[in-house]
């Protein structure tokens, strides 16, 4: 079945059945299904599941990497019905940079860093306090990006934890950020890791981006 063809089927069927969650079992190591996997994740309406073929069965360690945004919140809340379940441990993670006007540096990078893991700990906490999240544990880890792409450093942290899953909210104002091109879903979709990536969409807004694109091709 040719690429469009398939991607046009799926995503048809997943609107009729009127489906909540998508599960896409994905090979680890693969060739060729790279762009339908990354097009599943940017354009399905609901949730999507991607379950590499060497998954662990238990889930003990679920990741959540977090931006303070409302998805992210979103994401923490699946997360903790995930642990709710399973007992699992969650740990959100948020990749920062040092701000440019640090450079050059008069103070070592990583006491710079360290102040602001504790900024960013107590916004972290904030958001947590301001949800029914309040009474879940959740360990935070906030990592200095040093220049290198986001989806590495998620992933780099994602083997470190050695989670049992990464559960991500979709995020954007712009309604085109849904697309994640070149963004942290699509690589971590593609990447040949065999960690399951649970994508947390908003319904509404995906069901709307859908109809607009399907008005510009009419």
């Amino acid at each position: 079945m040719e690429y469009g063809h398939a991607l046009e089927t799926i995503l048809e069927t997943s609107v009729e059945l009127k489906a909540d969650i998508t599960l896409v079992g994905k090979k680890t190591t693969y060739k060729g299904t790279g762009l339908i996997l990354s097009s599943i994740a940017s354009f399905m309406e609901n949730s999507v599941l991607f379950v590499p073929e060497q998954t662990r069965t238990s889930i003990e360690k679920i990741m959540v990497p977090i931006d303070f945004t409302e998805a992210s919140l979103t994401a923490l809340k699946a997360a903790a019905q995930f642990a709710a379940k399973s007992n699992a441990q969650i740990t959100a993670q948020h990749v920062f940079e040092l701000p440019a006007q640090f450079f050059p540096l008069t103070t070592p990078t990583e006491e710079l860093a360290d102040k602001a893991r504790k900024v960013l700990r107590t916004k972290a906490d904030k958001l947590i306090s301001q949800s029914e999240l309040k009474d879940q544990t959740i360990e935070y880890v906030f990592s200095l990006s040093e220049g290198r792409k986001l989806s590495e450093v998620v992933r780099h942290e994602a083997l470190q934890q050695m989670a049992d899953m990464i559960v991500l909210g979709s995020k954007g104002k712009n309604p085109t950020s849904a697309l994640f091109r070149g963004t942290v879903v699509e690589k971590l979709v593609q990447s040949d890791f065999s960690v399951p990536l649970f994508i947390i969409k908003d319904r509404k807004r995906m069901r709307g981006l859908l109809n607009f694109f399907q008005k510009a091709e009419s």
